[in-house]
Protein backbone atom coordinates (compact mmCIF):
# COMPACT_ATOMS: atom_id res chain seq x y z
CA UNK A 1 0.00 0.00 0.00
CA UNK A 2 1.64 3.24 -1.06
CA UNK A 3 2.02 5.35 1.92
CA UNK A 4 4.29 8.91 2.75
CA UNK A 5 5.59 9.59 5.90
CA UNK A 6 6.92 12.92 6.54
CA UNK A 7 9.28 13.70 9.15
CA UNK A 8 9.98 17.11 10.36
CA UNK A 9 12.60 16.67 12.84
CA UNK A 10 14.34 18.68 15.14
CA UNK A 11 16.91 21.53 13.48
CA UNK A 12 19.63 19.62 15.69
CA UNK A 13 19.66 15.70 16.58
CA UNK A 14 21.02 14.95 19.55
CA UNK A 15 22.94 11.35 17.62
CA UNK A 16 21.75 9.43 14.95
CA UNK A 17 20.28 7.17 17.23
CA UNK A 18 17.48 9.57 17.95
CA UNK A 19 16.56 10.43 14.76
CA UNK A 20 13.23 9.00 13.74
CA UNK A 21 14.49 9.08 10.24
CA UNK A 22 17.09 6.29 10.74
CA UNK A 23 14.77 4.38 13.60
CA UNK A 24 12.35 3.83 10.82
CA UNK A 25 14.94 2.63 8.42
CA UNK A 26 16.26 -0.27 10.88
CA UNK A 27 13.27 -1.08 11.58
CA UNK A 28 12.18 -2.48 8.06
CA UNK A 29 12.65 -5.96 8.51
CA UNK A 30 10.23 -7.02 5.96
CA UNK A 31 11.49 -5.59 2.82
CA UNK A 32 14.22 -4.70 1.39
CA UNK A 33 14.64 -0.88 1.85
CA UNK A 34 17.37 2.11 0.72
CA UNK A 35 18.27 5.10 2.78
CA UNK A 36 19.74 7.94 1.30
CA UNK A 37 21.43 9.45 4.69
CA UNK A 38 22.62 12.73 5.05
CA UNK A 39 26.73 12.66 4.32
CA UNK A 40 27.38 14.13 7.68
CA UNK A 41 26.16 10.44 9.73
CA UNK A 42 27.62 8.34 7.24
CA UNK A 43 30.57 7.60 9.99
CA UNK A 44 28.57 7.33 12.60
CA UNK A 45 26.21 4.68 10.47
CA UNK A 46 28.68 2.94 9.71
CA UNK A 47 30.14 2.21 13.15
CA UNK A 48 26.25 1.48 14.27
CA UNK A 49 25.55 -0.67 11.83
CA UNK A 50 28.16 -2.91 10.89
CA UNK A 51 27.59 -6.06 9.02
CA UNK A 52 23.68 -4.95 9.05
CA UNK A 53 23.58 -2.94 6.27
CA UNK A 54 25.15 -2.50 2.75
CA UNK A 55 26.56 0.96 2.06
CA UNK A 56 26.61 1.62 -1.79
CA UNK A 57 30.04 3.36 -1.54
CA UNK A 58 32.00 0.98 -0.04
CA UNK A 59 30.19 -2.36 -0.71
CA UNK A 60 32.66 -4.65 -3.17
CA UNK A 61 29.58 -6.63 -5.10
CA UNK A 62 27.46 -4.99 -7.98
CA UNK A 63 23.89 -4.75 -7.10
CA UNK A 64 21.95 -5.12 -10.26
CA UNK A 65 23.59 -7.20 -13.18
CA UNK A 66 22.16 -10.39 -11.63
CA UNK A 67 19.35 -13.09 -12.87
CA UNK A 68 17.22 -12.91 -10.64
CA UNK A 69 16.87 -8.94 -11.56
CA UNK A 70 17.28 -9.10 -14.81
CA UNK A 71 14.93 -12.00 -15.84
CA UNK A 72 12.04 -10.08 -13.40
CA UNK A 73 10.09 -8.20 -15.88
CA UNK A 74 9.04 -5.86 -13.32
CA UNK A 75 12.79 -5.37 -12.00
CA UNK A 76 13.67 -5.37 -15.05
CA UNK A 77 11.94 -2.52 -16.69
CA UNK A 78 12.39 -0.44 -13.23
CA UNK A 79 15.97 -0.81 -14.01
CA UNK A 80 15.99 0.39 -17.43
CA UNK A 81 14.06 3.77 -16.00
CA UNK A 82 16.62 3.91 -13.39
CA UNK A 83 19.37 4.06 -15.73
CA UNK A 84 17.92 6.72 -17.88
CA UNK A 85 17.02 8.65 -14.80
CA UNK A 86 20.53 8.62 -13.32
CA UNK A 87 23.09 8.76 -16.26
CA UNK A 88 23.45 11.71 -18.81
CA UNK A 89 25.21 9.52 -20.95
CA UNK A 90 22.24 6.90 -21.19
CA UNK A 91 20.06 9.45 -21.63
CA UNK A 92 21.93 10.69 -24.30
CA UNK A 93 21.74 7.68 -26.44
CA UNK A 94 17.65 7.99 -26.83
CA UNK A 95 16.74 4.78 -26.73
CA UNK A 96 13.67 3.78 -25.09
CA UNK A 97 13.14 2.69 -22.19
CA UNK A 98 11.63 -0.71 -23.08
CA UNK A 99 14.50 -1.30 -25.75
CA UNK A 100 17.02 -0.50 -22.95
CA UNK A 101 15.29 -3.60 -20.81
CA UNK A 102 14.80 -5.86 -23.61
CA UNK A 103 18.77 -5.21 -24.27
CA UNK A 104 19.12 -6.60 -20.21
CA UNK A 105 16.93 -9.38 -21.18
CA UNK A 106 19.17 -10.20 -23.96
CA UNK A 107 22.65 -9.79 -22.05
CA UNK A 108 21.22 -12.08 -19.09
CA UNK A 109 19.89 -15.16 -22.06
CA UNK A 110 23.18 -14.72 -23.49
CA UNK A 111 25.07 -15.15 -19.81
CA UNK A 112 23.50 -17.40 -19.70
CA UNK A 113 23.81 -19.36 -22.42
CA UNK A 114 27.25 -19.12 -22.34
CA UNK A 115 27.88 -19.98 -18.87
CA UNK A 116 29.53 -16.21 -17.99
CA UNK A 117 28.60 -12.96 -16.09
CA UNK A 118 26.66 -10.38 -17.88
CA UNK A 119 29.86 -8.07 -17.76
CA UNK A 120 31.37 -11.04 -19.31
CA UNK A 121 29.22 -10.92 -22.06
CA UNK A 122 29.60 -6.82 -22.28
CA UNK A 123 33.57 -6.81 -22.03
CA UNK A 124 33.73 -9.77 -24.86
CA UNK A 125 31.33 -7.34 -27.02
CA UNK A 126 33.19 -4.37 -26.58
CA UNK A 127 36.21 -6.31 -28.51
CA UNK A 128 34.09 -7.95 -30.91
CA UNK A 129 33.13 -6.50 -34.61
CA UNK A 130 29.30 -5.96 -35.32
CA UNK A 131 28.82 -8.97 -37.51
CA UNK A 132 29.92 -11.15 -34.22
CA UNK A 133 27.65 -9.49 -32.14
CA UNK A 134 24.59 -9.54 -34.50
CA UNK A 135 25.80 -13.83 -35.28
CA UNK A 136 25.37 -14.54 -31.22
CA UNK A 137 21.91 -12.70 -30.80
CA UNK A 138 20.81 -14.19 -34.26
CA UNK A 139 21.59 -17.68 -32.96
CA UNK A 140 20.46 -17.35 -29.29
CA UNK A 141 18.10 -19.88 -27.86
CA UNK A 142 15.17 -18.70 -26.99
CA UNK A 143 13.65 -21.85 -25.81
CA UNK A 144 12.35 -22.27 -22.12
CA UNK A 145 11.07 -18.73 -22.36
CA UNK A 146 7.72 -17.70 -21.71
CA UNK A 147 5.72 -15.39 -23.97
CA UNK A 148 6.77 -12.08 -23.33
CA UNK A 149 10.12 -12.23 -23.06
CA UNK A 150 10.19 -14.47 -25.90
CA UNK A 151 8.38 -11.03 -28.17
CA UNK A 152 11.03 -8.56 -26.61
CA UNK A 153 13.85 -10.33 -28.08
CA UNK A 154 12.93 -11.08 -31.28
CA UNK A 155 11.85 -7.55 -31.57
CA UNK A 156 15.36 -6.48 -30.61
CA UNK A 157 16.53 -8.97 -33.27
CA UNK A 158 14.39 -7.41 -36.02
CA UNK A 159 15.55 -3.93 -34.89
CA UNK A 160 19.07 -4.53 -35.48
CA UNK A 161 21.38 -5.10 -38.21
CA UNK A 162 24.80 -4.16 -39.47
CA UNK A 163 23.74 -0.42 -40.52
CA UNK A 164 22.01 0.23 -37.19
CA UNK A 165 24.75 -1.05 -34.39
CA UNK A 166 26.07 2.73 -33.55
CA UNK A 167 23.61 3.26 -30.35
CA UNK A 168 23.58 0.00 -29.53
CA UNK A 169 27.09 -0.49 -29.52
CA UNK A 170 27.26 2.96 -27.25
CA UNK A 171 24.93 1.71 -24.96
CA UNK A 172 26.45 -1.33 -24.15
CA UNK A 173 30.06 0.88 -23.96
CA UNK A 174 27.83 3.15 -21.26
CA UNK A 175 26.92 0.10 -19.23
CA UNK A 176 29.93 -1.43 -19.11
CA UNK A 177 31.83 1.88 -17.65
CA UNK A 178 28.88 2.22 -15.02
CA UNK A 179 29.91 -1.59 -13.78
CA UNK A 180 33.25 -1.97 -14.58
CA UNK A 181 34.36 -0.82 -11.07
CA UNK A 182 32.84 -4.14 -9.47
CA UNK A 183 35.62 -6.18 -11.77
CA UNK A 184 38.85 -6.27 -9.96
CA UNK A 185 41.63 -8.80 -10.39
CA UNK A 186 39.55 -10.34 -13.71
CA UNK A 187 36.53 -11.06 -11.84
CA UNK A 188 33.27 -9.58 -11.59
CA UNK A 189 31.77 -9.41 -7.89
CA UNK A 190 28.38 -10.39 -9.00
CA UNK A 191 25.40 -9.19 -6.65
CA UNK A 192 24.01 -10.99 -3.34
CA UNK A 193 20.44 -11.04 -3.24
CA UNK A 194 20.14 -8.00 -1.45
CA UNK A 195 16.44 -7.72 -2.25
CA UNK A 196 15.47 -11.52 -1.49
CA UNK A 197 17.41 -10.87 1.70
CA UNK A 198 15.65 -7.75 2.32
CA UNK A 199 18.75 -6.03 3.67
CA UNK A 200 18.90 -2.44 4.06
CA UNK A 201 21.32 -0.49 1.75
CA UNK A 202 22.16 3.42 2.42
CA UNK A 203 23.56 5.77 -0.09
CA UNK A 204 24.93 9.41 0.38
CA UNK A 205 21.86 11.50 0.31
CA UNK A 206 24.92 13.91 -1.62
CA UNK A 207 24.40 11.29 -4.58
CA UNK A 208 21.17 10.84 -4.90
CA UNK A 209 20.92 13.60 -7.77
CA UNK A 210 24.47 13.64 -9.19
CA UNK A 211 25.66 11.22 -11.66
CA UNK A 212 26.59 8.19 -9.75
CA UNK A 213 25.98 4.23 -9.18
CA UNK A 214 24.43 5.61 -5.67
CA UNK A 215 22.15 7.25 -7.95
CA UNK A 216 21.21 4.30 -9.70
CA UNK A 217 20.60 2.48 -6.50
CA UNK A 218 18.24 5.35 -5.19
CA UNK A 219 16.10 5.76 -8.81
CA UNK A 220 15.62 1.76 -8.60
CA UNK A 221 14.49 1.65 -5.12
CA UNK A 222 12.09 4.20 -6.35
CA UNK A 223 10.92 2.87 -9.83
CA UNK A 224 10.90 -0.88 -8.12
CA UNK A 225 8.35 0.77 -5.41
CA UNK A 226 10.34 -0.38 -2.57
CA UNK A 227 10.56 1.09 0.69
CA UNK A 228 12.47 4.15 0.24
CA UNK A 229 13.74 6.46 3.19
CA UNK A 230 14.93 9.95 2.28
CA UNK A 231 17.06 12.41 3.95
CA UNK A 232 16.89 16.50 4.25
CA UNK A 233 19.68 16.86 1.94
CA UNK A 234 18.47 14.77 -0.82
CA UNK A 235 16.96 17.65 -3.64
CA UNK A 236 13.65 17.79 -3.57
CA UNK A 237 13.96 17.49 -7.55
CA UNK A 238 15.32 14.06 -7.23
CA UNK A 239 12.04 12.09 -5.91
CA UNK A 240 8.88 15.33 -6.55
CA UNK A 241 7.70 12.91 -9.53
CA UNK A 242 7.19 9.83 -7.28
CA UNK A 243 5.43 12.08 -4.62
CA UNK A 244 2.73 13.19 -7.18
CA UNK A 245 2.09 9.52 -8.70
CA UNK A 246 2.65 7.59 -5.09
CA UNK A 247 2.94 4.02 -5.61
CA UNK A 248 5.35 2.65 -3.01
CA UNK A 249 6.08 3.27 0.79
CA UNK A 250 8.08 6.86 1.36
CA UNK A 251 9.60 8.21 4.63
CA UNK A 252 11.54 11.67 4.01
CA UNK A 253 12.60 13.71 6.37
CA UNK A 254 12.98 18.06 6.11
CA UNK A 255 13.60 21.01 7.95
CA UNK A 256 12.66 23.34 5.44
CA UNK A 257 9.21 24.90 6.03
CA UNK A 258 8.44 25.76 2.00
CA UNK A 259 9.52 21.97 1.41
CA UNK A 260 7.56 20.85 4.11
CA UNK A 261 4.21 22.18 3.20
CA UNK A 262 4.41 20.87 0.40
CA UNK A 263 4.85 17.74 0.96
CA UNK A 264 2.19 17.26 3.90
CA UNK A 265 -0.34 17.96 1.72
CA UNK A 266 0.31 14.18 0.12
CA UNK A 267 1.82 12.80 3.68
CA UNK A 268 -0.89 10.71 5.32
CA UNK A 269 1.88 10.30 8.73
CA UNK A 270 3.01 13.31 9.97
CA UNK A 271 5.71 13.27 12.82
CA UNK A 272 6.53 16.54 13.87
CA UNK A 273 9.47 17.29 16.62
CA UNK A 274 8.48 18.74 19.37
CA UNK A 275 11.29 20.66 19.56
CA UNK A 276 10.58 22.43 16.04
CA UNK A 277 6.88 22.17 16.20
CA UNK A 278 5.22 24.30 14.16
CA UNK A 279 1.82 24.99 15.08
CA UNK A 280 0.48 26.31 12.46
CA UNK A 281 1.41 23.58 9.71
CA UNK A 282 0.55 20.88 12.21
CA UNK A 283 -3.20 22.08 12.19
CA UNK A 284 -3.30 22.65 8.71
CA UNK A 285 -2.09 18.77 7.84
CA UNK A 286 -4.71 18.26 10.61
CA UNK A 287 -7.51 19.55 8.55
CA UNK A 288 -6.50 17.76 5.69
CA UNK A 289 -6.29 14.14 6.71
CA UNK A 290 -8.12 14.89 10.39
CA UNK A 291 -10.67 17.73 10.63
CA UNK A 292 -12.57 15.90 13.55
CA UNK A 293 -9.17 16.68 15.62
CA UNK A 294 -9.26 20.53 14.78
CA UNK A 295 -12.78 20.90 17.09
CA UNK A 296 -10.76 20.03 20.42
CA UNK A 297 -7.95 22.23 19.89
CA UNK A 298 -7.41 26.13 18.81
CA UNK A 299 -4.07 26.64 17.28
CA UNK A 300 -2.82 29.13 20.01
CA UNK A 301 -3.68 25.67 22.65
CA UNK A 302 -0.44 24.11 20.19
CA UNK A 303 1.06 27.25 20.60
CA UNK A 304 1.02 27.47 24.36
CA UNK A 305 1.41 23.84 25.35
CA UNK A 306 5.17 23.37 23.06
CA UNK A 307 6.14 27.13 23.55
CA UNK A 308 5.71 27.23 27.47
CA UNK A 309 5.83 24.43 29.22
CA UNK A 310 9.84 22.87 30.21
CA UNK A 311 11.15 21.82 26.79
CA UNK A 312 13.33 19.28 28.54
CA UNK A 313 10.73 16.81 28.96
CA UNK A 314 10.06 16.78 24.55
CA UNK A 315 13.36 15.96 24.00
CA UNK A 316 13.66 13.28 20.92
CA UNK A 317 10.18 13.59 21.44
CA UNK A 318 7.50 13.68 18.41
CA UNK A 319 3.47 14.54 18.48
CA UNK A 320 1.28 12.77 15.68
CA UNK A 321 -2.01 11.05 14.83
CA UNK A 322 -3.11 7.81 14.87
CA UNK A 323 -6.35 5.54 15.26
CA UNK A 324 -7.84 9.22 14.97
CA UNK A 325 -6.02 10.04 18.47
CA UNK A 326 -2.91 11.89 19.16
CA UNK A 327 0.15 10.46 19.85
CA UNK A 328 2.86 11.30 21.29
CA UNK A 329 6.25 8.93 19.91
CA UNK A 330 9.59 9.06 21.95
CA UNK A 331 12.53 7.81 21.58
CA UNK A 332 14.06 6.24 24.81
CA UNK A 333 17.46 6.24 26.36
CA UNK A 334 17.65 2.56 24.90
CA UNK A 335 16.61 3.94 21.26
CA UNK A 336 13.49 2.62 21.35
CA UNK A 337 10.44 3.71 19.79
CA UNK A 338 7.75 4.69 22.55
CA UNK A 339 4.47 5.34 21.53
CA UNK A 340 2.05 6.84 23.70
CA UNK A 341 -1.38 8.31 23.46
CA UNK A 342 -1.30 12.54 23.93
CA UNK A 343 -3.78 15.36 25.28
CA UNK A 344 -2.95 18.82 25.44
CA UNK A 345 -5.70 19.34 28.27
CA UNK A 346 -3.68 18.30 31.05
CA UNK A 347 -0.97 21.11 30.27
CA UNK A 348 -2.72 23.65 29.27
CA UNK A 349 -4.74 23.62 32.92
CA UNK A 350 -0.90 23.20 34.21
CA UNK A 351 -0.26 26.43 32.35
CA UNK A 352 -3.27 28.07 33.35
CA UNK A 353 -2.78 27.60 37.04
CA UNK A 354 0.95 28.40 37.11
CA UNK A 355 1.10 31.66 35.24
CA UNK A 356 -3.02 32.92 35.00
CA UNK A 357 -1.62 36.71 34.76
CA UNK A 358 1.49 36.32 33.05
CA UNK A 359 0.06 37.79 29.55
CA UNK A 360 -1.27 40.52 31.05
CA UNK A 361 2.56 41.74 31.41
CA UNK A 362 3.06 41.76 27.37
CA UNK A 363 2.75 44.90 25.45
CA UNK A 364 0.85 46.34 22.90
CA UNK A 365 0.29 43.01 20.66
CA UNK A 366 -1.46 41.41 23.81
CA UNK A 367 -4.79 42.97 22.34
CA UNK A 368 -3.83 41.38 18.75
CA UNK A 369 -3.26 38.41 20.48
CA UNK A 370 -6.50 37.91 22.25
CA UNK A 371 -8.32 38.91 18.88
CA UNK A 372 -6.76 35.92 17.14
CA UNK A 373 -7.20 33.59 20.12
CA UNK A 374 -11.60 34.44 20.28
CA UNK A 375 -11.50 34.25 16.33
CA UNK A 376 -9.59 30.93 16.32
CA UNK A 377 -11.59 29.33 19.11
CA UNK A 378 -14.63 29.37 16.61
CA UNK A 379 -14.57 25.87 15.02
CA UNK A 380 -16.09 27.18 11.50
CA UNK A 381 -13.82 30.27 11.42
CA UNK A 382 -10.52 27.80 12.33
CA UNK A 383 -11.59 25.43 9.57
CA UNK A 384 -12.14 28.38 6.65
CA UNK A 385 -8.53 29.22 8.09
CA UNK A 386 -7.10 26.11 7.30
CA UNK A 387 -9.20 25.03 4.33
CA UNK A 388 -8.08 28.39 2.93
CA UNK A 389 -3.90 27.55 3.91
CA UNK A 390 -4.79 24.01 2.44
CA UNK A 391 -5.64 25.35 -1.04
CA UNK A 392 -2.59 27.42 -1.14
CA UNK A 393 -0.08 24.20 -0.19
CA UNK A 394 -1.95 22.46 -3.30
CA UNK A 395 -1.48 24.91 -5.49
CA UNK A 396 2.33 25.41 -4.61
CA UNK A 397 2.50 21.73 -4.84
CA UNK A 398 0.93 21.14 -8.20
CA UNK A 399 3.15 24.58 -9.84
CA UNK A 400 6.76 23.32 -8.40
CA UNK A 401 5.56 18.98 -9.53
CA UNK A 402 4.66 20.42 -12.84
CA UNK A 403 7.75 22.46 -13.36
CA UNK A 404 9.83 18.70 -11.73
CA UNK A 405 8.52 16.85 -14.44
CA UNK A 406 8.87 19.20 -17.94
CA UNK A 407 11.70 17.61 -19.08
CA UNK A 408 14.86 19.11 -20.92
CA UNK A 409 15.01 18.94 -24.58
CA UNK A 410 18.24 16.53 -24.99
CA UNK A 411 20.52 17.35 -28.29
CA UNK A 412 19.80 14.52 -30.90
CA UNK A 413 23.39 12.86 -30.49
CA UNK A 414 22.63 9.44 -32.21
CA UNK A 415 21.44 9.25 -35.75
CA UNK A 416 20.10 5.30 -35.66
CA UNK A 417 18.47 5.97 -32.17
CA UNK A 418 15.09 6.89 -33.23
CA UNK A 419 15.17 3.90 -35.85
CA UNK A 420 16.23 1.28 -34.02
CA UNK A 421 13.41 2.76 -31.54
CA UNK A 422 10.71 2.73 -34.42
CA UNK A 423 11.85 -0.66 -35.66
CA UNK A 424 11.82 -2.54 -32.01
CA UNK A 425 8.43 -0.84 -31.92
CA UNK A 426 7.09 -2.29 -35.67
CA UNK A 427 8.05 -5.37 -34.40
CA UNK A 428 6.96 -5.83 -30.99
CA UNK A 429 3.30 -4.74 -32.86
CA UNK A 430 3.88 -7.70 -35.50
CA UNK A 431 4.30 -9.94 -32.27
CA UNK A 432 0.84 -8.95 -31.35
CA UNK A 433 -0.37 -9.27 -34.35
CA UNK A 434 0.60 -12.69 -34.90
CA UNK A 435 -0.57 -13.43 -31.46
CA UNK A 436 -4.11 -12.51 -32.13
Amino acid sequence: MAKLTLNVEALVSQDLTKRLLFQQAISQNNSACVLALNDIYLAEAKKLLQGKALFVDDYPNDFFLDHKILNDTAKRNALARAYIVSFNSIREVKLAPVFISGMLLLLDQISLAKKVTVFDVLTQWQQSDDEQILHEINHMNVEGLNKTQTDILMAIIQSLGVDRMQSFRSLLKKFWRIHAKYATGGKFHSPTDWIGKNQLVIIPASKADVNSYARLVFNFALENRMVTLIDSDVPQKAYLPFIADLKSTMYISSTKKLQVSNLAYQASKLNMSIQSFDAELFTNWLGRYYPALIGDYSLRDFERVFAEFKLAGYLNAFISVEDNTLILIRIDENNQLVKQKFSLKPILEQLDKAIPAKVTKQDGSQDIMAQLQNVLKNQSDLQTLILNKLQEIEQEFNAHNQQQLTPAKLPDIMSDSEVINDEFEKALARQRERKE
